[in-house]
């Protein structure tokens, strides 16, 4: 089976845009009408190698939800997104022996799905649990994030397990929304909102499951394919080789000429390029002490004074409204949530 790679990233190429158009459709929305005082462009917008910038791909978003009138959309939407729509990734997955091989291929590969995502899973005694940790589109999660990706997950579940009484359970950071029953047609009646993770659990027995299109040798030829991808699309992305360089030395936050003496380029050639990829150098150090700061409380025993201290705060209280600027939630009440 050949896949065209250029088409296969998606929410940025054309497949899974597709999918939504067609919904649309089906609600009475043309394709005219949805770029109309827009940016968009009719052509590209259905053309399946157009590869679409994230800030587009929004618009389309924002869009479809208003002439809709489908405050459901994105949920409905996510159900719709076959594993087929996602190119060589979710072919990839398809080919997987079991879920827990899925989920090391959504941990290796989840910048295809987005380049600004972060999507991580952990296994606790009884649950599976698979964590949005950055945008779909911005590295705020939103509920157009959650709902997109979390409602996609729960179709491509059903489809390699072959069961739809998979007994899932949800928490989303956003407020319940007034639609909030769809939701529980979608995930179950075990929701949270205003929580302070975007999490999707499964049942931790289903990682060993077989999976029915298992295929050990196609798997091997996708993630060469997959690899492929990844590479083209990180090859001179200043961003994620500066974010590299700070995580090599976690708690040191040099400045920018520093970085940029690494990188062999000037400082002022730096903040162009980062500006080109809509970002700053703050925002990048902002962005790896968050991480940091969410590694440390969820995986080790430091203090709250400690994880401050190695994160290159000067006091505690300098921590902490750092961190409820970034998740919503103080430090101490993000490690309880877990």
């Amino acid at each position: 089976m050949q896949v065209n790679l250029k088409s296969s990233i998606p929410g940025v190429g054309g497949p899974v845009r597709l999918v939504l158009l067609q919904m649309l459709e089906k609600r009475g929305v043309s394709v005219n009408r949805l770029c109309a005082g827009t940016q968009l462009n009719p052509e590209r917008l259905q053309d399946l190698d157009y590869e679409m910038p994230l800030e587009e791909f929004e618009t389309l978003l924002v869009q479809s939800l208003r002439l809709s009138s489908s405050p459901d959309l994105l949920l409905r939407y996510g159900q719709e997104i076959s594993l087929a729509s996602l190119g060589v990734l979710g072919y990839a997955f398809m080919c997987c022996a079991n879920l827990r091989e899925v989920l090391d291929l959504l941990l290796r590969y989840h910048r295809l799905i987005s380049p600004t995502c972060d999507i991580r899973y952990s296994v606790g005694e009884s649950e599976v649990c698979i964590t949005l940790h950055k945008g779909l589109l911005s590295p705020k999660v939103t509920s157009i994030d959650s709902e997109i990706l979390f409602s996609s997950a729960t179709t491509a579940l059903t489809s390699l397990l072959g069961e739809n009484n998979l007994e899932l359970r949800a928490q989303f950071s956003h407020a319940p929304p007034l639609y909030s029953n769809a939701y529980e047609s979608v995930f179950g009646d075990n929701i949270e909102f205003q929580s302070s993770v975007n999490s999707l659990y499964c049942n931790a027995e289903l990682l060993e499951r077989p999976l029915q299109f298992a295929n050990p040798v196609m798997k091997h030829i996708y993630q060469q394919q997959c690899d492929a991808l990844l590479e083209r699309m990180e090859q001179g992305r200043y961003s994620i080789r500066v974010q590299q360089l700070l995580l090599e030395q976690p708690g040191r936050f040099p400045g920018i000429e520093q970085t940029a003496d690494r990188l062999k380029i000037g400082s002022r050639t730096l903040r162009r390029r980062l500006a080109g990829e809509n970002t700053t150098y703050k925002q990048l150090v902002q962005e790896v002490r968050c991480q940091l700061a969410e590694e440390y409380l969820r995986a080790s025993p430091l203090s709250i004074q400690e994880i401050a201290d190695m994160l290159g705060y000067s006091d505690v209280a300098n921590f902490r409204r750092a961190f409820i600027a970034w998740k919503g939630v103080s430090p101490a009440k993000f490690r309880s949530g877990r």
